[in-house]
């Protein structure tokens, strides 16, 4: 009785993933996408940006 139990539970096991669960790994993916194009143009920004110097009290721009 234990082996035809444990065949049905198989035997009924969708072969499609839940659909909680595909959404949620779509959802995180999109984030992760999201969260790394804001690293990347942040990245570009501050390499873009000129940075101020002080030397001996006179501003200097570097680029």
């Amino acid at each position: 009785m234990v082996a035809g139990a444990a065949r049905e539970s198989a035997v009924s096991a969708s072969p499609k993933p839940d659909r909680r669960f595909v959404n949620l790994v779509r959802l995180l993916a999109r984030q992760a996408a999201r969260d790394f194009v804001q690293a990347e143009t942040d990245s570009q920004t501050r390499e873009a940006e000129p940075q101020l110097i002080l030397d001996r009290g006179v501003s200097v721009i570097v680029s």
